[in-house]
């Protein structure tokens, strides 16, 4: 990887934490994540103009992608929301984060061919172990002894919306990457705008039967504008990061790898900025995780 690469990835990884950190810290709710997905998604549209007649793209296999890909992550960050507010980041972030790759990856073995090389499921191992280690406790037993029910359904039920966007977006970017009036770089980034506007209706709807959550979209809206503003921006600016991140390389692997970064700084920011409470096997845990994460992208 080139320095650039690594700056850029570098940034990303924090930015990414960071946004957590704000999330976690101030206004874990469902209408928090509708206010500044909404926002980041306006300010980046101007990408749009980027690509000739951006909107022509949307076939009908398109549309039925989106829509679907909208709802994962629109549940994704609902579940976040509900995560945050019942766990501590340095348990839930780790987790949320690699999770999906169980979900994926189970979901290849039964329904598809897909073929795994011996360091990617070395690496899968790995991830299961530092799970067990991370949210085990000590003269507890395990993992399900420090899991708050609501926590726990809550990580689950995000851990799937990563999950389900994860096993979408590559036939969704790819069918945007065929068109002629999209690159390889205007592609993925309109298709995450697109993305993103599909899971702002999809919150939009879920929160419209929810009083509570209407109440508190109205008072974040009046009084927390520069959070949502903030995390808005950070959402999408990371992404950005990471496809500019994808000129400096060319293995796309080591960016995956990299990435993985910010899961250690997303723990750490919980233990030092939040205070949680950790223990060695917190760290061991998250050691052996960001290992297996490691190894599984560059599998």
């Amino acid at each position: 990887m080139t320095i650039e690469a690594i700056i850029l990835i570098t940034i990303s990884a924090f930015s990414h934490a960071g946004w957590n950190l704000r999330v976690k810290k101030y206004h874990p709710s469902p209408a928090f994540f509708l206010l500044a997905n909404t926002l980041g998604v306006i300010f980046f549209s101007p990408f749009l103009l980027l690509v000739e007649s951006p909107f022509t793209a949307f076939t009908p296999r398109l549309t039925i992608i989106l829509i679907t890909t909208g709802f994962f992550m629109a549940l994704y960050m609902y579940a976040l929301a509900g995560a945050y507010k019942h766990g501590n980041l340095s348990l839930v972030y780790p987790t949320v984060r690699a999770l999906p790759i169980l979900l994926v990856t189970f979901f290849l073995y039964i329904f598809t061919s897909e073929s795994f090389t011996t360091l990617y499921l070395i690496g899968i191992f790995f991830i299961i172990a530092g799970l067990y280690l991370h949210w085990g406790n000590p003269g507890k037993t395990t993992f399900i002894s420090r899991l708050n029910p609501h926590t726990g359904l809550y990580v689950i039920l995000a851990a799937g919306g990563v999950a389900g966007y994860s096993l979408i977006d590559a036939e969704g970017v790819n069918l945007l990457v065929k068109l002629d009036f999209f690159t390889e770089i205007t592609a993925p980034l309109s298709y995450i705008i697109f993305q993103g506007f599909f899971a702002s209706l999809w919150l939009t709807g879920l929160i419209l039967f929810n009083a509570a959550e209407r109440k508190q979209a109205k008072t974040i809206l009046v009084n927390e504008k520069t959070s949502i503003m903030m995390v808005g921006l950070i959402i999408y600016a990371t992404y950005v990061l990471v496809l500019a991140s994808m000129l400096y390389v060319e293995n796309v692997g080591y960016i995956l790898a990299f990435r993985q970064l910010s899961i250690p700084i997303g723990s750490i920011f919980g233990w030092s900025l939040l205070k949680e409470k950790y223990n060695l096997n917190s760290i061991f845990g998250v050691s052996i995780l960001l290992a297996g994460l490691i190894m599984v992208a560059l599998g």
